[in-house]
């Protein structure tokens, strides 16, 4: 997905995580969390400057 998204060149900052112990690392970084697959209730408790989550199936 990073690949097809650099692709388009969004002109934003953006990264992709590949694990549930690295989304909780960089949780913190994101102001906008695109989530498929899993998800942790935990992560709010990190995501400090988070403004927008988008759960996709």
């Amino acid at each position: 997905m990073e690949e097809r998204y650099a692709l388009r060149g969004p002109g934003v900052n953006y990264f992709q995580t590949w694990s549930p112990e690295e989304t909780m690392d960089r949780i913190g970084e994101a102001d906008v969390f695109v989530v498929s697959g899993f998800w942790d209730n935990a992560l709010l408790e990190r995501a400090s400057k988070l403004k927008y989550i988008q759960s996709i199936g």
